[in-house]
């Protein structure tokens, strides 16, 4: 577990900055009236290091290891904390410039400093032994009763602002008795959700703290497993606890890793939930001793309501959601008032799909959450509408019930559940199509993240960052968010969160056009996920492989993994996986010709999509039937197209509305000037976007038009894809021929036919041989 060096400054002398006083012993910061200043434990702890080393210029990686004790994390961690150190110079009457930058260097401290000075009596000698003895002790007394509640209120304030944050390993079961190994996990959360009640605690969620040990399976030692999870997550305490047995009964010990090694608890008894509770409560009493009328009484006061949430947790984290919801519902019905176990019960009901019972509990937690004021627990209930309506596809609904939610985690340890709230928010946003929101919203749950040291959490929102950057076009931004994901979870080990990075960053070398690379990284994370038993990550994954393997003409190839799309699809008995993968089949079977086939495969896409209500997918079933209907019977493409466009309308999806255009102006029949109205329009749109395949897409079909003026602009965006496209050098090989160059158009030819492999067709072929392409070197 790593030490902030600056934490142990022991009774170190304050300094003065000017009029500022610098406490370092107390971690505070006092303005020039003598009032503390606001200011986050980081950037106190830079500014403290900075002035220490004054004059001295400070380098980057001394920062890290003196302040954050690591040498893995970005510039703006530390530009952050500076920008926060200079806020609470300026708020406390000093000036912010007295922390320098040097660029590509690091920083220094100039400003004042001096040793501070004890406050005297300026008075003489003699004055001073005139004063009534009587008037020196009423003032005393007065300052020590002022002293001491200024002292419990500032550190009431100090611990709300700054709560203990710790982590909780899972339970070790000594007892020999396979009967309590439900303690394992059980113990673990019941001790996570009664100090998350606490408003000076702020645990790691219990599913952090699985998955990162989960991903790290050589760290068997409870002190090496601690200073991991300090890196992972910034947490500077670590519980440990274990249960044994001997004669006496059962024993509860429970000890904290890391700052303060010293604080333990053992406990004996007969009732192991309340033995944990207990033991959490006084080993939390150590590490924050002080008056909190705001510390909240145990999860319940009754035995057995606390044994069956154990229970339920550990069921439901075993993947057993059957026993979990009856052992939560146990809970429920012994203490009614006991909100937490409705949460975790809500958790069941989502996990088994059934919705009805997920509404149902979540409305009963926000009703008594509400009637007793408890605004953490409303928070989560409102949290869980939001997810089951962004669930069904309500997204309105769904964004009005996570702002809420977000504006009552407004506690001093509800910064991390306000800020995964904001990234909820910022993907809501992204599907929605709200670009500029989804990025805002991101960028200030990853400030929050970054300032609180939470690198999994960083690396997640970063990668989400990307894959927006992404859907807007700007490839090079995607790139450096996925590439700093990357570096993140590969320090940290961590492989199945390392393989979502990977896809994402395939999915921008599709985007650059270079198929091969993308799928390196498709079937690398295809792998990972297939071994961490996630069927749904890995038929999605394997789904965007089928296009990268299409991109390259490896149809055979394609259609094997569509097929392993579809089996890991139903293994995960998802309905929109299995839509998806239907599709991928559908799309490479029309390829390949089998007509039939991907008419067959389009029905069974359909009942899925309507299945899982999948408007998307509903979308793509219908463009893809207009594309099928445009080789195989081009007189009923229309309604198909029509199908398509009111899909992407209905949806207002300009993307979709760009493919379904595009659709409509290959049409056979209308005329020529209603065919470039679509294609302009949807050229239009696609610039819009800001998605680079379809803009290609929209510009080839604007070059491609007959009779109509040749685009300049869309030339360029079309002949930019040329070499990475198959349609794209297509269209630009039929536009040379018209152009009466055909010499262009044999160069266009062979790029076609490198780029199509098994796609070529018999008409490419026809017009191959036609112009002679395979004997000439243009």
């Amino acid at each position: 577990m790593r030490n902030s060096p600056e934490a142990a400054t022991g009774d170190a002398p304050d300094l003065m900055l000017g009029a500022l006083r610098l406490a370092r012993g107390a971690f505070r910061l006092h303005g020039a009236d003598g009032r503390p200043v606001t200011v986050e434990r980081k950037a106190f702890d830079l500014l403290h290091h900075l002035v220490a080393a004054h004059p001295r210029l400070v380098d980057k990686d001394e920062l890290l290891a003196k302040v954050w004790g690591r040498s893995i994390a970005s510039d703006s961690v530390i530009a952050q904390a500076v920008s926060k150190a200079r806020r609470a110079l300026a708020a406390g009457g000093g000036d912010p410039a007295w922390i320098d930058a040097v660029r590509g260097a690091g920083y220094r401290y100039v400003g004042p400093v001096a040793p501070a000075t004890t406050s005297t009596d300026q008075a003489s000698p003699a004055s001073r032994r005139m004063r009534p003895r009587w008037l020196s002790l009423v003032a005393a007394g007065v300052l020590v009763t002022a002293g001491l509640v200024a002292g419990i209120a500032w550190q009431r304030q100090a611990v709300l602002r700054d709560p203990l944050r710790i982590a909780v390993l899972p339970w070790r079961n000594d007892t020999g008795d396979v009967r309590l190994d439900w303690t394992r996990l059980g113990l673990q959360g019941l001790v996570v959700d009664a100090l998350a009640n606490d408003r000076r605690v702020l645990p790691v969620a219990q599913s952090s703290v699985r998955a990162l040990l989960a991903a790290r399976p050589d760290l068997v030692d409870a002190q090496a497993q601690a200073e991991y999870l300090g890196t992972a997550t910034g947490v500077r305490h670590v519980f440990a606890g274990r249960l044994r047995r001997d004669d006496a009964g059962l024993h509860v010990e429970l000890v904290v890793l890391g700052d303060r090694a010293s604080a333990s608890v053992e406990l004996a008894g007969d009732q192991p939930a309340d033995l944990a509770l207990a033991a959490s409560a006084g080993v939390t009493r150590h590490l924050l001793p002080g008056f909190d009328p705001a510390r909240p009484e145990p999860l319940s006061r009754i035995a057995f309501a606390n044994e069956a949430y154990a229970r339920g947790i550990d069921a439901r984290l075993a993947g057993d959601a059957e026993a979990a919801a009856r052992h939560l519902e146990s809970a429920i019905a012994a203490d009614p008032a006991l909100l937490a176990a409705r949460y975790q019960l809500s958790l069941a009901w989502q996990t088994l799909r059934r919705n009805d019972e997920w509404r149902r509990t979540l409305d009963d937690l926000l009703v008594m959450a509400q009637s007793r004021g408890d605004r953490l627990h409303e928070g989560q209930a409102l949290a869980g509408q939001g997810v089951l309506a962004w669930r069904e596809s309500r997204y309105q609904e769904a964004r009005a019930l996570l702002l809420a939610a977000r504006d009552l985690f407004d506690g001093g340890n509800d910064g991390l559940r306000r800020a995964a709230a904001e990234g909820n928010l910022g993907s809501l946003a992204a599907i929605r199509g709200d670009f500029d929101e989804a990025e805002a919203a991101m960028r200030r749950a990853l400030a929050v993240f970054e300032s609180a040291d939470q690198q999994v959490e960083v690396a997640r929102v970063a990668k989400n960052l990307g894959i927006l950057a992404l859907d807007r076009g700007r490839l090079d931004e995607a790139a450096r968010w996925i590439e700093r994901s990357l570096a993140i979870r590969q320090a940290l080990g961590l492989e199945r969160d390392l393989a979502e990075s990977l896809s994402a960053m395939a999915s921008i070398d599709m985007a650059r056009a270079r198929p091969a690379a993308a799928q390196a990284s498709y079937e690398r994370a295809a792998a990972v996920f297939a071994r961490h038993g996630d069927p749904l990550l890995e038929s999605d994954t394997l789904a965007r492989l089928v296009n990268a393997l299409v991109d390259q003409g490896r149809l055979r190839e394609a259609q094997s993994v569509a097929a392993r799309s579809l089996a890991a699809a139903r293994s995960a008995d998802n309905p929109a996986a299995r839509c998806l993968a239907q599709l991928k089949l559908a799309r490479v079977a029309r390829l390949r010709g089998d007509l039939a086939g991907a008419g067959e495969d389009l029905s069974r896409a359909q009942a899925e999509c309507t299945d899982a209500q999948e408007q998307r997918g509903l979308f793509r079933v219908a463009a893809e039937r207009a594309e099928l209907a445009l080789v195989a019977a081009p007189d009923t493409a229309h309604r198909a197209v029509a199908d398509a466009l009111e899909v992407a309308v209905a949806r207002g999806d300009e993307a979709l509305q760009v493919e379904a255009l595009l659709l409509r102006a290959r049409l056979p029949g209308p005329a020529v000037d209603a065919a470039a109205a679509d294609v302009q329009k949807a050229l239009t749109l696609a610039r819009a976007v800001g998605d680079r395949a379809l803009v290609a897409a929209a510009a080839c079909a604007r070059i491609g038009l007959a009779g109509v003026p040749v685009d300049d602009l869309a030339f360029s965006d079309c002949r930019a894809a040329g070499n990475g496209n198959p349609v794209a050098a297509a269209a630009l090989a039929r536009h040379a021929l018209a152009s009466g160059d055909p010499a262009r158009a044999r160069h266009w030819l062979r790029r076609q036919r490198e780029l199509a492999g098994e796609a070529w067709s018999d008409l490419d072929e026809a017009l191959w041989r036609e112009l002679g392409a395979g004997e000439r070197n243009d």
